[in-house]
């Protein structure tokens, strides 16, 4: 009847595990990572409260059906509990089709599916035919409801004692027609589909106009409404909620601009780092993060070092930047297989024994494993001229991931850092993002209180990959750190009031994605 892939949407935090994804993914789930109900959502609820008012636990196959249009999906089921048929229609082209039936033409929307009941006995009548779908229903020894999805192209054909009646499915909300027959009642009380994805059954209750409602009964809104309440005892009863919150959003400011590049500075002791011999590659050397580091001595008689890196790298020698390099396209998203030379001289190696650093990006694995899971990332290939051995140390993350919170004398990496609170209520259900529009610098790793959680990246064509970085509640407080570490950029700034005059025309704000009143 229905299946996801993905249930809940959600943010990659941490490293990531494909370039494709980026941070947020939701693969059409039926929530999203903010936590909002989508489409597929009220489909998935809708179809369960059918089946949790009929079963279908026993049911028989019977002859399908065919129609002339294509891209249409039919099958009808024997319900050997209910003592009917089921006709399940599923449209799977772009358009809203019609079909001929032995009772009326089958209006289908768009990659929609109906489920229509063919000779149902209810207490007080029979359902013929309808195509008019049942969203839910109540029923006790005596009393039913049926709760119908209004639908001005649709009809219910009820025999009653022998006759034929039709009731059109064009009605408005909470509009009903009761029958009664031997002391027993059937109602079909009608709901529009924008107020069936409002509606939730709870035991023997159903519950109109709410986002959501909990197990427990209590329910989340997202503005002032009227709730509805209905049940077989009582019928209707209404309740009036008034929303009290308001949804924020704040500019960020008064950044705190420091370099923190420290593992680039001459003088920066590694001793304790892991020393590598044979491949370099990431996975060769059990470093598995996002950014690895190599640092090692070379001298001053190398003319040449030649070298291949996975994506994004940059190499300096004695504390200077020599390469600044993108192995990969983003716009095709496609590796770029390439090595690179970097001629040395005495400008270069000004020193006997002289520091080499280099930094590595590793933006993950191509989606759904297209690629070699096993092709290398990091450092694939290094070599020199003449050649000569070269020992290595590594170490993986960022400075500050590591707990090194030292300014660095290099302009290389550059981290902006601000404060922001959040006021936590046990009765507000919220969700918070961070913005980055318009953005002025080409690649950045953001971190939330020290947990990396998101990576901003521009393409060749200088469009943004994604601007809104969900804020994990999981990782808020009511004080907030947020760290933005900027790597690739086009100005060369060499200190840090540069980024502070350039950083005076940014707007980056932290906001409410939606915020709920729990009652």
């Amino acid at each position: 009847m229905f299946n996801h892939y993905m249930a809940v949407g959600g943010t990659s935090w941490d490293d990531l595990a494909c370039d494709e994804v980026y941070t947020s993914y939701d693969f059409c789930s039926g929530i999203d990572e903010f936590g909002n109900l989508q489409p597929n959502f009220y489909k998935a609820k809708a179809a369960n409260y059918f089946l949790q008012s009929f079963g279908l636990e026993n049911t028989g196959e019977r002859e399908n059906i065919e129609f002339k249009q294509e891209n249409i999906y039919a099958v009808r089921r024997k319900d050997y509990e209910n003592d009917c048929n089921w006709l399940f229609i599923r449209n799977m082209n772009p358009t809203q089709t019609l079909l001929n039936s032995h009772f009326s033409p089958l209006t289908i929307q768009p990659f929609d599916m109906k489920i229509m009941a063919e000779n149902l006995q209810l207490n007080a009548c029979k359902i013929e035919f309808s195509d008019v779908e049942i969203f839910a229903r109540l029923k006790n020894e005596n009393d039913e409801v049926l709760f119908m999805i209004a639908d001005e192209n649709a009809n219910i054909y009820l025999g009653i004692d022998g006759e034929k009646v039709v009731i059109s499915g064009a009605k408005n909300d909470y509009d009903n027609i009761k029958y009664e027959k031997d002391g027993k009642t059937t109602q079909f009380l009608f709901i529009s589909p924008e107020l069936a994805k409002r509606t939730w059954v709870l035991n023997d209750t159903v519950i109109f106009n709410a986002d959501f409602v909990y197990s427990n009964g209590r329910i989340a809104l997202s503005k002032t409404t009227e709730v509805a309440y209905f049940d077989l005892k009582n019928g209707f009863s209404k309740k009036y909620f008034k929303f009290q919150e308001e949804s924020k959003k704040f500019a960020l400011k008064d950044f705190k601009i420091t370099f923190c590049s420290s593992e680039i500075d001459t003088y920066y002791d590694y001793s304790d780092w892991k020393k590598v011999s044979g491949s370099l590659d990431a996975l060769s050397i059990g470093e598995h993060d996002e950014f690895v580091w190599y640092k090692a001595k070379i001298p001053d008689f190398l003319q040449e070092i030649t070298l291949s890196a996975r994506h994004l790298f940059a190499v300096y020698i004695n504390g200077k930047e020599v390469l600044n390099r993108n192995s990969y396209k983003y716009e095709k998203l496609q590796q770029i297989e390439e090595t690179i030379a970097i001629p040395l001289d005495k400008t270069i190696l000004n020193k006997a024994q002289n520091e080499l650093t280099i930094l590595v990006q590793n933006l993950g694995f191509d989606k759904g494993f297209s690629g070699d899971t096993n092709h290398p990332r990091g450092l694939v290939e290094f070599s020199v001229k003449p050649d000569s051995k070269i020992d290595f140390y590594v170490q993986e993350k960022f400075s500050i991931e590591r707990g090194d919170f030292r300014e660095s004398e290099n302009p290389y990496l550059t981290k902006l850092s601000t404060t922001f609170n959040v006021e936590f209520k046990d009765n507000i259900v919220f969700s918070k993002y961070l913005s980055l529009e318009n953005f002025p610098y080409d690649r950045a790793t953001i971190f939330l209180n020290g947990v990396k959680i998101g990576r901003y990246l521009k393409n060749n064509k200088n469009q943004t990959l994604q601007e809104k970085f969900y804020l994990i509640n999981t990782f808020l407080k009511p004080q907030n750190t947020l760290d933005i570490i900027i790597w690739e950029k086009e100005s060369n700034i060499k200190q840090p009031w540069g980024f502070k005059f350039e950083m005076k025309h940014v707007i980056m704000q932290v906001g409410d994605e939606r915020i709920h009143q729990l009652y």
